[in-house]
């Protein structure tokens, strides 16, 4: 070996520029305590890194209820980085501060599993707004902006050749 690295490093601040689609750009703020622990060869390392991107998005499209939900909340975008700097892993989450427990268990079932959140996770990022949980019914009811375009574009596209793919693939667990 010509170079070998030993030890942990501990992060306590810093940003990760996440790209997503290659249309947009965020940057996420790298949580205190996050870590790379060297172990020799530097492909090798472990990666344990939490990063968050805040941004402000209305609930009712997420919910389907304009009354209740109508006003923009606080919504934390977080992104795990984890395994091998050879081979790493992406994790999604999203949370919301803040939420009355009847809202928030709406929430936790309109957010209930990987698929969803990872979906969700995009639309915040490139839009910084939720998709409807009926994505067919979306496309439907396209309207004039970019993102509405693109992602239009591109579902309407994949539907006409019956081809099915993530938004983001997650490695099997």
């Amino acid at each position: 070996d010509l170079f070998n690295i030993n030890g942990d490093y501990i992060l306590n601040s810093g940003s990760y520029k996440f790209v997503a689609m290659n249309l947009v750009g965020r940057d996420f703020q790298i949580e205190d305590g996050s870590s790379i622990r060297f172990n020799g060869d530097i492909m090798n390392s472990s990666l344990d890194i939490n990063a968050n991107y805040r941004t402000k998005a209305s609930l009712s499209t997420l919910l389907s209820d304009e009354e209740s939900v109508s006003n923009k909340r606080n919504v934390d975008c977080g992104i795990s980085i984890t395994g091998r700097l050879s081979n790493p892993e992406l994790g999604f989450s999203i949370e919301i501060p803040d939420l009355n427990p009847m809202i928030k268990s709406r929430v936790e079932s309109a957010l209930s599993s990987d698929d969803k959140v990872q979906k969700q996770f995009l639309s915040l990022i490139l839009s910084n707004s939720f998709l409807p949980d009926d994505f067919d019914v979306f496309i439907e009811h396209l309207d004039s902006t970019p993102f509405a375009l693109i992602v239009g574009k591109a579902a309407r596209c994949r539907k006409q050749r019956g081809v099915t793919w993530p938004i983001l693939q997650l490695p099997p667990q």
